[in-house]
């Protein structure tokens, strides 16, 4: 699943964007939205837009009587897991968490968390999650792999864990750095 936008994994092409961006909204608080603001941000013409719209309301996600605007239901049992799903991209979300929370779990101070699935570049089921632990010493392979299951357990995806005893040199732009607090 790609973090850029993991809606879009559920949902492909103009149905995941038109998601993605319903869900935005619904976190945000709205209820009620421009059908032409939603077009314009999700970047789907109008015409598929109400197609797309049209399949939701069957679903109940939104009430779409035809009209300019388009009601989010927000009392749907669906949109917590959506609005979740689609604030996985946003850094110190839910995916900061947890990889945190893992790399806690065995002493790191800091990660640096890359590669292909944070990043919105994956492309095929074998792209990774990296993850380089900092200052947590000497692991066994047994530690690493706990790291790696926990991380690939709540996302999917596979995890590549590596050490570390000082941050690494040149660490890509794409990358982010996470404190982590040790207990």
């Amino acid at each position: 699943m790609n973090y850029d936008n993991p809606l879009a994994a559920l949902f492909p092409g103009a149905a995941g964007r038109t998601v993605a961006e319903l869900a935005r909204r619904h976190r945000e608080g709205a209820s009620d939205v421009a059908i032409s603001e939603v077009a314009a941000s999700a970047a789907v013409v109008p015409d598929q837009l109400r197609r797309v719209l049209t399949r939701l309301a069957l679903l109940g996600l939104v009430d779409f009587p035809g009209a300019e605007r388009v009601r989010i239901e927000r009392e749907h049992l669906a949109w917590p897991a959506l609005a979740a799903l689609d604030g996985l991209s946003a850094a110190g979300g839910p995916l900061d968490a947890l990889v945190a929370a893992a790399a806690g779990s065995v002493g790191a101070r800091r990660v640096v968390l890359d590669g292909p699935v944070p990043g919105g570049t994956a492309a095929v089921y074998s792209d990774a999650t990296e993850l380089a632990l900092v200052g947590a010493g000497p692991l066994t392979k047994s530690a690493r792999q706990g790291v790696a299951a926990a991380v690939s357990r709540a996302t999917g995806n596979a995890c590549i864990v590596t050490t570390a005893d000082a941050e690494p040199a040149g660490v890509p732009s794409s990358a982010r750095v996470l404190e982590v607090d040790v207990p």
